[in-house]
């Protein structure tokens, strides 16, 4: 689902099929994740996916895509919104 989302994003489109060892390692970690109402997103170190100047790219995959792997009583409305991640200077 990870690897599906970035290729969705016009940055990562032509990602090449080796990555999906490399986007694996990060998933397994959850120290990248963010948890919120919205969804499960995983957010990769700069270069991992991409060059040095695509940032750090993030995988947003939705609780409805998840469901199948979640506790029944999990209850995604528990947790905190997202935070806007507008240009601030």
């Amino acid at each position: 689902m990870a690897v599906g989302n970035l290729r969705a994003q016009p940055a990562f489109k032509d990602l090449s099929d080796d990555i999906e060892k490399t986007v694996k390692e990060a998933v397994s970690d959850v120290a990248t994740w963010t948890l919120t109402r919205d969804s499960l997103t995983i957010t990769f170190g700069q270069s991992v996916i991409g060059s040095y100047a695509d940032g750090m790219p993030e995988a947003h995959i939705s609780w409805s895509d998840l469901k199948s792997c979640l506790a029944p009583d999990f209850q995604p409305a528990t947790l905190p919104a997202p935070i806007s991640k507008s240009n601030t200077r």
